[in-house]
């Protein structure tokens, strides 16, 4: 039995059992939601699940957020990264030969000195012996009462079986083992367990096939707090494992979100909202386990670059019934799962696309990338077709839309660059202008870096203050006119800009009855925005007023008073001109009316005639959303921008689910975690990590040279 082999086996199984285990769900990073004034009442301190972030955890979490291995590296913290490491590289190469160490032999004058002695030769030589020794004897077995026939190579071992794989830290124990030397195969039964990393795994019985690469388990049972999973019959042969009909009961959280183009995500603008639990209702509970599927084949494929989920004729029952039936449903991720796609169709809307229904397409690309095509029925005041085109890497979302309704090339994206650095652009669509508002251009590019700060030292405890600023430079084409901003009207230039903006949010006092499900909080708000532009032209605006958050029962209300003062002398008025006037009220308003159906509406009032405007209201938006919490169906109205939206999104948590299958494939599991050993190297080498951190500058150790004199010792 030869070490590549046996490491090969124990491999394989190890890193398929970890996948099934750890890995039950795709998760991906939600985006801010449009439409529905986040940008004027969220509080920047939050979390991906939208919870506040006392300021004590504040830069753990960013920490762990941004040093995450198992998510990909944007470009320009990689190149960051790349330079630290080599730098550190170079300064412990200099250490070395300034302390150089002096205790390794008094006979031995220089390091290259030593390398030559004889000494060293026979210390090398004994240590290749002791490694090749090792090798040999990798594999033990440790039992009550064995037997070996020399004649046939047949080896038998009874009572406590322990064979135990030092190099995988993995054993397998049983009641009985056979070993036929000459066959290379091994099997074991009666309370057979493998343990890995304190994960074990039970079954009936199991046959080890050195030879062809395969491994045999008997009605194989996986179990820990997150996953159990149990089958019939399982295999492994060479880099693809089958399990033939079992089930998975999945206890991990481990959500996975789905969403739509365009309009607002409900679980978004409701993050704020205090709602007891008996009154949630989920099509996936992990009390009642309402939600089930069933499936004939799932296949599970770890290529190179791209992790992929099938389902094959699965169907989705609650309550005894069948309520969904899929034929075929797959589900592409890059390796740092930085983002879920898949052939599902889509509903959705853009103001110069209108709204759109088809289905959709999935197109590989190198490097991990993905292209999702999805021909299209649109409207827009007529019936029209088109289509959209989506852009996935790990690192860059970009989309292209069409229709004839309207007869514009709709584009939007975003490269992220670094942790808070990121490239956004579009043509006819909407850019993110935070407090300022959405704003849309003809076409425009900006350079983004934006970053938060949270303390209660200021204040108190229960006082906190947050802090965001936002440092802009990019390039914008000016549109003619905008229809419902009729003062407004462009010359159709463009121009470069350079902006500024900040936030400083103070909590002054917070309540909270949970009993009556009753919560307040009152604060203060600065802001400010200096902007320059490519013509020399400038734009500066200051605001400061109190806000308000009130939640009754069902009932949820944000509302804050600015007072503005600006000088606005903006070359792009159409889309960069300050909106608000010198006196705006912001208003968000929410009304659960049942567990399945949320009312809102935000708007933004000017109170002063001073707008670009003559209304009253320079935001109004009407949405409401229909669902249980996890699956939602959205759709409103931008009274402002004149855009209908609407959207699905599907925020599953798998916890409490059960997945029975009558096949189960896992191809290439040997691919998993590749990314994650990758950027851990990467980030201790960059001295990134919290012990690199805490522990300064890497020393050279001396264990080489004391191993070595040790060696020497023994000759």
């Amino acid at each position: 039995m030869t070490e590549n082999q046996n490491k090969n086996r124990i491999i394989i199984l190890i890193l398929a059992l970890y996948m099934l285990i750890i890995n039950p769900a795709f998760a991906i990073g939600e985006r801010p939601s449009d439409f529905v004034g986040d940008s004027f009442f969220g509080n920047p301190i939050i979390d991906e699940k939208g919870q506040f972030i006392p300021h004590d955890d504040y830069e753990a979490k960013e920490r762990e957020k941004n040093n995450n291995p198992n998510k990909t590296i944007p470009p320009v913290k990689l190149i960051r990264l790349k330079i630290k490491a080599y730098h550190y590289a170079k300064e412990e190469e200099k250490q070395k030969k300034l302390n150089p160490q002096e205790e390794v032999t008094e006979s031995v004058a220089n390091e290259e000195q030593f390398y030559e002695t004889d000494d060293y030769k026979k210390a090398k030589t004994k240590r290749e012996k002791k490694a090749k020794d090792a090798a040999q004897t990798q594999i033990t077995i440790d039992c009550k009462h064995m037997d070996y026939l020399t004649e046939t190579g047949l080896m038998t071992a009874t009572g406590d079986v322990l064979v135990t794989f030092p190099q995988q830290g993995t054993t397998l124990t049983a009641d009985y083992l056979t070993f036929d030397k000459n066959s290379n195969k091994m099997h074991a039964d009666g309370n057979v367990v493998i343990t890995k990393g304190g994960q074990k795994t039970t079954g009936e019985s199991i046959d080890i096939d050195l030879n062809e690469e395969s491994i045999f388990m008997e009605k194989p049972v996986t179990e820990n707090p997150d996953i159990k999973i149990r089958a019939q019959e399982g295999y492994v042969q060479r880099n693809v494992i089958t399990q033939i009909k079992g089930s998975l009961d999945i206890e991990k959280s481990s959500p996975l979100i789905l969403r739509t183009s365009g309009g607002p995500d409900a679980r978004q603008y409701m993050r704020t909202m205090q709602i007891p639990e008996e009154e949630k209702r989920y099509i996936t509970d992990g009390k009642s386990k309402i939600f089930k599927i069933k499936s004939n084949e799932i296949i599970i494929n770890s290529g190179e670059n791209l992790d992929t989920l099938q389902l094959k004729k699965a169907e989705i029952i609650s309550g005894g019934k069948t309520i969904l039936k899929i034929p075929s449903m797959k589900l592409y991720s890059n390796k740092g799962h930085d983002f879920v796609e898949g052939n599902y169709p889509e509903l959705g809307s853009r103001r110069y696309l209108g709204m759109y229904i088809g289905p959709g397409f999935i197109v590989q690309l190198p490097k991990g990338c993905l292209l999702k095509l999805i021909p299209a029925l649109t409207y827009r005041n007529k019936i029209g077709f088109g289509g959209v085109a989506r852009f996935w890497s790990a690192t860059n979302e970009t989309q292209v839309a069409y229709g004839t309704s309207r007869s514009k090339i709709v584009v939007r994206g975003e490269q992220k660059l670094d942790d808070n650095l990121k490239l956004v652009y579009a043509s006819y669509d909407y850019t993110d202008d935070w407090f300022l508002g959405r704003r849309m251009p003809k076409y425009g590019a900006d350079l983004i870096y934006r970053k938060a700060y949270s303390t209660n030292k200021l204040f108190g405890e229960n006082h906190t203050t947050t802090f965001e600023n936002r440092i802009s430079a990019g390039y914008f084409q000016d549109m003619y006119e905008d229809r419902y901003f009729n003062k407004l009207s462009g010359d159709n230039i463009g121009t470069t800009r350079f902006r500024y903006m900040a936030q400083l949010r103070q909590n002054l006092f917070s309540y909270k009855n949970e009993e009556k499900q009753f919560y307040t909080s009152v604060g203060l708000n600065f802001e400010g925005a200096a902007t320059l532009y490519g013509t020399g032209d400038t734009q500066m605006i200051g605001r400061v007023g109190p806000n308000w958050h009130i939640q009754y029962k069902r009932w949820m209300q944000d509302i804050s008073y600015l007072q503005s003062a600006y000088n606005d002398e903006t070359p792009i008025p159409v889309f960069d001109a300050y909106r608000y006037g010198r006196s705006n009220v912001y208003l968000r308003e929410y009304l659960r009316v049942c567990p399945y159906l949320v009312l809102a509406w935000q708007g933004s009032v000017c109170l002063t005639d001073d707008s670009p405007t003559d209304r009253l209201f320079q935001e109004c938006s009407f949405y409401a959303s229909v669902g249980p919490q996890d699956v939602k169906l959205n759709f409103g109205y931008d009274f402002v921008r004149q855009n209908a939206f609407i959207n699905m999104v599907l925020a599953m948590d798998p916890k409490g689910t059960t997945v029975d299958y009558e096949k189960l494939v896992v191809k290439n599991p040997d691919n998993f975690n590749k990314l994650k050993a990758k950027n851990e190297a990467l980030y201790k080498a960059a001295h990134e990590t919290k012990e690199e951190k805490d522990n300064g500058k890497a020393i050279l150790t001396k264990a080489v040279v004391e191993n070595i004199k040790e060696d020497i010792d023994d000759i």
